[in-house]
Formats: structure tokens, C-alpha cells, sequence
């Protein structure tokens, strides 16, 4: 086909703009439709082949190692959640307020824990329930590539779902059985679906634009991010680049219909945040610095396992903010100065408005947390996509991609070869294997109740202590009266403040402590009475 192009000089289609080829007037239109119709099946074929190796190797990054590790607190009480009846599921009930509310859950996850209830039919055993990240997972790099395509061209649109198939921050939650990768597939629908219905997109568009902002505040919280940044975008084309389309009144019907179905599940937050839900987040983290800002955008580069330690994870962190940053902003120059505006535009705001929106709203109510932000990070990579593709020439243009995905490979290795997560199951095999008849268990929290029995199968009675109780007199007291009950107590401790339990049992001189076990994330100790 080079050598017809070269000896004729007709240009070929490209699908960037060109022209379409124009067969000479010696060749017949018969010939011209073959020669075209080899090319369309040609390209039908390499899409097909580049969807299918994408999708298999962004399968396969989100399968390696699914279940070498323990569920870990939030993903336990994740499949506990949706283990209960559709009505205990979909209802809170808050002290001083007439109705029930819908329950939102940890940051949201109402609509990923009602997924989550009819997923389990297939099974409970880990690997099932976090296959549903991982499929959701792949969903969104297939729907980065869409929205690549859209806002840029066919060459970002590739780009965007290389990186987001590889990205370490999008396969460590598309491995975690919670709501991140729902929430980052809605994302990135309701980006497509305002940016048809912003260029004369038919119903589906309108359809698609409504329920994906209004079930992403069912999925998450900062879903209400998404809706701001879309009512910008709507503003900014009408006074930037007076543009009429979308009319107001259709554009203000969509988003009351997104609004009137999104208030049920804003009451529903309200509600927790009135019982002291989210206080554990300024007890923490406190409000964010500028540092924590950095340290957030780095990790959309790194992920969230750092491998290197001391200097070496400070080089590591400060390589990847400054490239992925420099990667943003050379997308955002380029696309700019090519003309393509409302897609650089759109991409910008809904990378720049929940993450500059959560860190001020933070300074009063911190919410300033990584994995509330995995939904938006796939827009910083579409303008990293682009800036991947800005520079000419083969060699210039693939090496800011080449050393993104180079920045990727330390997260991944790390994701893979150290364990992070609470080590529940070996947790449950040590309780297993020594408990005994007339021995009890005591949990710090109360909470962890959750991951310690979606592992453990042993029949000894459980008592949990809330980690919000300190005080030394009410300690010495439970500890006194278990004496009284059981001859061994395995005190288990995690996502707790304090270890005042521990030390009541010290200092009492009916107990003595015979074991000592740590595991990632949980402390076991076992103590004997006097008795024992």
C-alpha cells in the first residue's frame, strides 16, 4: 500500500482529519472501493488486536496476586455489609431524624454494596468477591480509551489506556473488594456522557449523563465533585467559548433530575457525619499540607506502595510528581494550542476539582484521603496521554510514556512482592490451632470483628472493647471478671488508639501473658489466669 501512495502521491485516510484517498482517473471506482476496503478491514483488525491485548494485560495486572493477601478491615466489613437482607443494606437510622436514610456507608458504597450482595451468589471466598474489582477495573481502561479518543484523538485514546491499565494506583483497587473501581468506571461514564450531551448527543447521552452523577454519590461522596465540575464545564462553554449547546433549560432539567436523585443519599451522609462517622479522619490525618497535596498527586504516579525507603522513596515520589506533572502540563499546552480546548478543558476540571476541592473542604472537615480520589486520577492521565503524544518525532514522542510506565514498575513490584495488607487469615489459623475449650476472645476494636471472622471457623466466645474506651477503672474491671470466666484470654488488637486493655491485664496479678504473636496490622497476646 506504501509503494500505490508513493507512486500515484494521493494522500491515504488516516482518521485525523485528512483526506479521504481519491483513486486516479486510470484506476477504476471499482478497483478504489478495494483498495479502501482492504484498508477499513485492515484497521478493524489491528483495533480489534489492540483492544484485546489491552484489555488481557490489564486483566492480568489485576489478577497476579489477588489473593495473596488477607481481606483487610474496609473490604471484610464490605462483603459483611452486603451479606444482610436489600432493606438492612439501603437504610440507616439516625437518631433525631423522622425517617430512615439511605446508608452510605464508609465515604459512600451503598450502590457497590448492593452490587456486591447479588456478586456473592457466585461465592464468598476472596478471590470471587475482589474479582469484581478487577472487572470493573478493566471496564474503566476500556472506557479511558473512549474518552481519549473523544477529547483528543485515536493515538491518545491509546495512550490513556496504556497507562491506565498499568497505572499501580488503578490495579491496587481494582484488587480491593471495595467500591473504588465502581466508582472510578462511573466517573468516567458520566465524563462521556456530559461531553455527548455537551455536542448534541442523543438520549442515551442525556440518559447516561444523569444516572452515572447521580449514582456516583450512591458509590461515593466525592461523587458531588463530579457534579461541580460539570456545571463548570456547562458554564465555561457557554461564556469561553459561546457555545449554545446544551441549552440552559436542558442543561438545568438534567441536572435538577441528577440533583432531586442525588439529595437522598447527601441526607444519608449527613446523617453519619451528625453521629461522629468520619471524626477517625481528623484523628488521623489531621488537615492537609501542601506536602500531603504532593505526596497525593505522586502516588497517582507510584501508587500507594512505596518500595524504597529514606532517601531512595523521596527520590522515588519527587520523579514521579515532577513527571507526571510535567506530563499534565504538556498535555494541556498542546491540546490547547491544537484547537482542542473543551476536551482539555473537561479533562482538567474533573482532575483539578475534586482534588483542589476535597483539600480545601479538608482544612475544615478533613476527607483529604488517597483512595477517596482513585475515580479522578484517570484524568490526569488522559492529559498525560496527550502530553505523551505532543512531541515530534517517533523517539521524543514515546519517551515521557516510556518513562511514566518506566515510574510504574517500582509501585507494581512492590504491590506484588510485599505483603500491606492485615494479615486476618493468619490471625484465624493461629486461634484455630491452639484455642482451647474455656478460652475467650477479646477484640480491640470491637470492630474487627469483621475480618477476624471472615476467616475464623473456631467456636470460642468473643467479646469485643471499644477502642474509644480508656478509661483505667472500667479496664481493671473487665479484666477482673474475666478471671472469673476463662482460664486463657487472647487479647486481639487492631485499629485501635490505645493499648490500656494490654496493660490492665499486666498489671492485674491474676494474669500472666504466655504468647506474643504479630501479625501485619494486628497484635495477638495471650494471657493465662490463675487457673490456667
Amino acid at each position: 500500500m506504501g509503494a500505490v501512495h508513493a507512486i500515484f502521491n494521493f494522500p491515504a485516510y488516516n482518521g485525523r482529519g485528512h483526506g479521504r484517498a481519491r483513486a486516479p482517473r486510470f484506476i477504476s471506482g471499482g478497483g478504489c472501493r478495494g483498495l479502501q476496503g482492504e484498508r477499513s478491514g485492515a484497521r478493524r483488525a489491528n483495533s480489534a488486536l489492540g483492544w484485546g491485548l489491552l484489555l488481557a494485560g490489564a486483566l492480568t495486572l489485576r489478577l497476579a496476586g489477588l489473593t495473596s493477601e488477607s481481606l483487610w478491615y474496609d473490604e471484610a466489613w464490605s462483603v459483611a455489609i452486603a451479606r444482610e437482607s436489600l432493606a438492612w443494606i439501603a437504610t440507616l437510622r439516625v437518631p433525631g431524624w423522622p425517617w430512615p436514610l439511605p446508608y452510605t456507608g464508609s465515604g459512600g458504597g451503598l450502590l457497590y454494596h448492593l452490587v456486591l450482595h447479588f456478586w456473592l451468589a457466585l461465592g464468598q471466598d476472596p478471590f470471587t468477591v475482589r474479582l469484581l474489582s478487577a472487572l470493573l477495573g478493566v471496564t474503566g481502561v476500556a472506557l479511558a480509551v473512549i474518552l481519549g479518543r473523544d477529547f483528543f484523538g485515536e493515538r491518545e485514546g491509546w495512550a490513556a489506556g496504556i497507562l491506565m491499565a498499568a497505572s499501580p494506583l488503578q490495579v491496587w483497587y481494582g484488587q480491593e473488594a471495595r467500591m473504588y473501581a465502581l466508582f472510578t468506571c462511573l466517573m468516567l461514564a458520566a465524563a462521556w456522557g456530559v461531553w455527548r450531551a455537551c455536542h448534541g448527543g442523543q438520549g442515551w447521552a442525556w440518559g447516561l449523563l444523569v444516572a452515572a452523577l447521580a449514582l456516583g454519590t450512591y458509590t461515593h461522596s466525592f461523587g458531588w465533585f463530579a457534579i461541580a465540575a460539570a456545571n463548570l464545564f456547562w458554564l465555561w462553554r457557554r461564556l469561553s467559548l459561546k457555545e449554545a449547546r446544551p441549552s440552559w433549560r436542558a442543561w438545568a432539567a438534567a441536572q435538577g433530575a441528577v440533583v432531586a436523585c442525588s439529595l437522598p443519599g447527601l441526607a444519608g451522609f449527613l446523617g453519619q457525619a451528625s453521629m461522629g462517622w468520619w471524626s477517625w479522619i481528623g484523628r488521623a490525618y489531621g488537615a492537609p499540607g501542601l506536602r500531603d497535596l504532593a505526596s497525593v498527586l505522586a502516588a497517582f504516579v507510584t501508587g500507594p506502595v512505596n518500595p524504597f525507603s529514606g532517601a531512595g522513596a523521596l527520590a522515588y515520589s519527587l520523579a514521579a510528581l515532577a513527571v507526571g506533572l510535567g506530563a499534565v502540563l504538556l498535555g494541556l499546552g498542546w491540546v490547547w494550542r491544537a484547537g482542542r480546548q473543551e476536551g482539555a478543558a473537561w479533562a482538567a476540571m474533573l482532575a483539578a476539582v475534586p482534588v483542589g476541592g476535597a483539600f480545601l473542604l479538608a482544612q475544615w472537615r478533613p476527607l483529604f484521603l488517597l483512595r477517596y480520589l482513585v475515580a479522578f486520577q484517570p484524568f490526569w492521565l488522559l492529559l498525560a496521554a496527550a502530553g505523551v503524544s505532543a512531541l515530534p518525532g517517533k523517539v521524543w514522542r514515546y519517551f515521557p510514556g516510556a518513562l511514566l510506565l518506566v515510574l510504574f514498575i517500582p509501585g507494581l513490584v512492590g504491590m506484588y512482592a510485599w505483603e500491606q495488607k492485615e494479615d486476618w487469615r493468619g490471625v484465624a489459623a493461629l486461634l484455630e490451632a491452639e484455642g482451647r475449650p474455656g478460652d475467650r476472645i477479646v477484640l480491640v476494636d470491637e470492630d474487627i470483628r469483621a475480618p477476624l471472622n471472615y476467616y475464623y471457623r473456631g467456636g470460642l466466645p468473643q467479646v469485643g472493647v471499644s477502642r474509644f474506651q480508656t478509661d483505667s477503672q472500667a479496664m481493671a474491671t473487665l479484666v477482673e471478671g474475666w478471671a472469673r470466666e476463662s482460664r486463657r484470654v487472647w487479647l486481639v488488637m487492631s485499629h485501635h488508639d490505645t493499648d490500656a486493655l494490654e496493660g490492665a491485664f499486666r498489671a492485674s496479678p491474676r494474669w500472666r501473658e504466655d504468647l506474643r504473636a504479630d501479625f501485619r496490622g494486628v497484635k495477638v497476646r495471650r494471657f493465662v489466669g490463675e487457673g490456667g
